[in-house]
């Protein structure tokens, strides 16, 4: 049986994460995946992204910019 989220309907889409870190800087994006599809062309969406800069301890907000480089499929 499928999780069900807050209105009781069942939940179609699973979650992941990716974070990278280079010289410059340390990044941080989630995607939810749709998760009745199974293929590598599933519908995806960002649903977090943050950047935080080396030698800073801010962390940027990437929502904006990362849904325009990579929009779902």
């Amino acid at each position: 049986m499928d999780a069900t989220n807050r209105h009781g309907t069942a939940r179609t889409t699973r979650s992941y994460y990716t974070v990278e870190f280079t010289s410059e800087d340390c990044t941080y994006v989630g995607f939810a995946v749709d998760k009745t599809v199974n293929s590598e062309y599933a519908d995806r969406d960002v649903v977090a992204a943050y950047r935080v800069p080396e030698g800073t301890v801010e962390l940027e907000d990437l929502m904006g910019a990362y849904r325009r480089r990579h929009p779902s499929r």
